[in-house]
This record gives C-alpha cells, structure tokens and sequence, in this order.
C-alpha cells in the first residue's frame, strides 16, 4: 500500500516548465523560511534550480504550491492530468488559483501515500485561506476538551 517513495515536490518541481522552475528557484525566503542556498545574481542553471526548489519545500508541497502562478498550476495540472472542474458560479471561465491548487495537493498527497487512504492525523488536509493552502494546527482548548493532543508548554 505505501510501498512508493515518491515525493510529490520533487515530481511536480520536475515537471515545470524551465523559466517557471527557474523563477521559484529564485523566490526570496520569507521571514521565517531558513534560507537553503545563498542567493545568486543572474540565471540559475535548471540544475540547481530544482535542488533548490526541491530544498526548500521537499517537506512543504503546501509551499510550492503557493509559490506557483495559475499559469503554472494549470501547466502543473496538465502534466499531471489532474481534473479540475470549475465551480458552477465561474463555468464560462477558466479554473481559479485555489481550485487547482487544491486538486494538485490531492494528487500529491495522493501519490505520497502511494494510492491508499490514510486519517487525517497522519496527512492533514490544508483549507484555502485568501487563495492559498494552509494546514491548520489544532484548535486552542481542543486538547482539555480531548480533541487534540495535549501541549507540552504553552505558547509564547
């Protein structure tokens, strides 16, 4: 059942197009993203764009997937052959950011699974929050009330 070792990151960073693998690779870190290569003037070879595409976010594909443009999630979509059906509210247009951002994070976890089905617990799934993909945490109180797993210290 989990017997693939695929990374989703990994393959979807694979399959971008050059110019668009090469401008995540260049992506600045956030405020609290460490920073996997130091940064570089003028173009990064395709090589070292996916090892720095793939160091950054190979535990993150919420991440990646945000980073990317709709341009690039619907390239990402079309290798993948990922289905995305518009909502009914948007038919004569084209598939919103969210949408397929939410489709390619279930193939992903998908894959990662290798096609089984697992809890909640072991593979949260992340909600959409102003457009982009966020695993929430546990709720504040839900451990006293036995919903969640107990803090070891509190928060600061």
């Amino acid at each position: 059942m989990y017997g693939g070792c695929v990374n989703a990151v990994e393959r979807f960073a694979s399959a971008l197009a050059p110019e668009s693998l090469r401008r995540v690779a260049a992506l600045e870190p956030k405020r609290f993203d460490r920073a996997i290569a130091p940064r570089t003037r003028g173009p990064i070879d395709l090589d070292e764009a996916l090892l720095r595409v793939t160091g950054r976010w190979a535990a993150d594909l919420c991440g990646l997937l945000n980073a990317l443009t709709r341009g690039e999630l619907a390239q990402l979509a079309r290798a993948e052959r990922v289905e995305c059906a518009a909502p009914a509210t948007d038919e004569p247009r084209t598939v919103r950011s969210p949408d397929l951002r939410v489709a390619l994070w279930e193939r992903g976890a998908w894959l990662e699974r290798g096609g089984g089905e697992i809890g909640a617990a072991l593979q949260p799934r992340p909600v959409v929050l102003g457009g982009h993909l966020v695993v929430l945490g546990v709720a504040a109180g839900a451990a006293r009330a036995g919903r969640g797993p107990a803090a070891t210290r509190r928060a600061r």
